[in-house]
């Protein structure tokens, strides 16, 4: 099930995604990485893999 999509980019090899309580502004959130899930504030996002 998709909850909803992220925007997201990469810095200095860390991960981080736009938290959406910016009001309009990015609010970049950096993503830890901890079972194979990627923890970003309460959610824990799956990667999406093209080709699938």
């Amino acid at each position: 099930m998709v909850i909803g999509k992220y925007s997201w980019k990469e810095e200095d090899g860390k991960l981080f995604v736009d938290s959406g309580f910016g009001g309009g502004v990015p609010d970049w959130g950096e993503v830890t990485e901890a079972d194979g899930m990627l923890d970003f504030l309460m959610y824990k996002l799956v990667r999406e893999r093209s080709g699938f």
